[in-house]
C-alpha cells in the first residue's frame, strides 16, 4: 500500500519535466523562425555589392530612375522611409519616375533579387535644390552711363575659367545676324558682339551655323572671344567665294569668379548704341538670363533704366 503511494508520486515529477522540455524545444523553433524572418526581411546590402548601374536624378519634385546595366526582379522607392512604387522586371535603359517629392525628403533605391533586397541609389532632395543657381542684378533700377552689375550663384561652374550670359533691353536685344565672308581666308572676326544661342555660359562652335558653298569640305574648327565680345572664327579650310556665317547679334556680360561659388560681371548701359555697351530708352526693361547647368531651367533677373 504504502509502496504503491510511493510509485504513483515519482510519476508526476517525470512527467512534468517531459512536459517542460517538449515547450522549451517548440518555443525555441517559433523564436528560431520569427529571428530568421527578421533576417530575411532586413536583408539589404550596400550597393556595392551588386552588379547593377543606375542614375537617379531629381528636378522640381520629380525623382526619376535610369537603369543603366544589370536586370532585377523587381525595384522599389524608399522615401522618408515609406514605400511608393514598386517597378517589375527592371532592365537596361528602362526610366521610372515617382512624382510630388518634397523638399528635404531621402530617397532610396531598392532593387528586389529573389529573397535579398540591395540598396542601389539614394538621394536628398534638399542637396539638389540649394545646389540650383541664381542670378541678380544688384539694383533695381540703372541711371545713364551706368554699370549694370550681377552675381549669379552657382556651385556647380568651374572657378578657374571665365563665363557669359545673355542680357538685353527693349531697345537692344537678340538679333539674327548673317555675314558675307571673303573667299580664301581661314579665320574671320565677327563685326558684332556674339550672343550664347545654346544657353550653356560659353561661346563655341554649336553658336555659330557656318554655310560652305565648296566643293570640298570646311567647317567651324574653333572659335576666340575677343576683348570686346566679338568673336574670332577659325576655320578647318578655307573659305569658298559665297560662304556665309549667321548668329545671334546681342550684348553679354563676361562672369569671373569672385569667390565660394560667386561669379560677377559688369556693362554699362546707355542710350548711345556703342558695341560692348547695353542701349537702353527711358524706361525700359534691361533682362539678364542664365541656365541652370543641372536642371535645364532658366534664372532670369531684370530691372529698369532711366536716363
Amino acid at each position: 500500500m504504502d509502496s504503491d503511494r510511493i510509485n504513483k508520486s515519482a510519476v508526476s515529477p517525470v512527467l512534468a519535466v517531459t512536459l517542460l522540455i517538449a515547450v522549451t524545444i517548440a518555443l525555441s523553433a517559433v523564436i528560431g523562425a520569427f529571428a530568421l524572418d527578421i533576417t530575411e526581411s532586413q536583408n539589404v546590402t550596400d550597393i556595392n555589392d551588386k552588379d547593377i548601374g543606375v542614375s537617379i536624378s531629381e528636378k522640381n519634385g520629380e525623382v526619376t530612375i535610369d537603369i543603366k546595366t544589370g536586370t532585377a526582379d523587381a525595384m522599389r522607392f524608399i522615401i522618408n522611409g515609406d514605400e511608393k512604387k514598386l517597378f517589375r522586371e527592371a532592365s537596361p535603359g528602362d526610366s521610372f519616375s515617382v512624382y510630388g517629392i518634397d523638399a528635404d525628403s531621402d530617397v532610396t533605391l531598392i532593387e528586389i533579387d529573389g529573397d535579398s533586397e540591395y540598396v542601389i541609389g539614394t538621394m536628398n532632395t534638399v542637396q539638389d535644390n540649394e545646389a540650383r543657381s541664381t542670378i541678380l542684378f544688384d539694383k533695381n533700377l540703372y541711371f545713364e552711363s551706368e554699370a549694370l552689375r550681377i552675381e549669379v550663384d552657382d556651385p556647380s561652374l568651374s572657378t578657374d575659367r571665365d563665363y557669359i550670359v545673355n542680357v538685353g533691353s527693349d531697345t537692344e536685344n537678340f538679333v539674327v545676324t548673317e555675314e558675307a565672308l571673303p573667299s580664301g581666308i581661314s579665320t574671320y572676326t565677327t563685326n558684332d558682339t556674339v550672343l550664347d544661342r545654346n544657353n550653356d555660359a560659353v561661346l563655341n562652335k554649336s553658336d555659330f551655323d557656318y554655310t560652305y558653298s565648296g566643293f570640298a569640305s570646311n567647317s567651324i574648327e574653333s572659335v576666340q572671344v575677343n576683348p570686346n565680345n566679338t568673336v574670332t572664327v577659325s576655320f578647318t579650310g578655307e573659305t569658298d567665294i559665297i560662304d556665309d556665317l549667321k548668329y545671334d547679334k546681342g550684348e553679354v556680360i563676361t562672369l569671373s569668379h569672385a569667390g565660394g561659388s560667386i561669379f560677377t560681371g559688369t556693362i554699362d548701359v546707355s542710350q548711345t548704341d556703342t558695341k560692348g555697351v547695353l542701349n537702353a530708352s527711358d524706361g525700359d526693361t534691361i533682362t539678364v538670363r542664365y541656365k541652370d547647368p543641372n536642371t535645364g531651367e532658366i534664372r532670369e533677373d531684370t530691372a529698369t533704366f532711366t536716363p
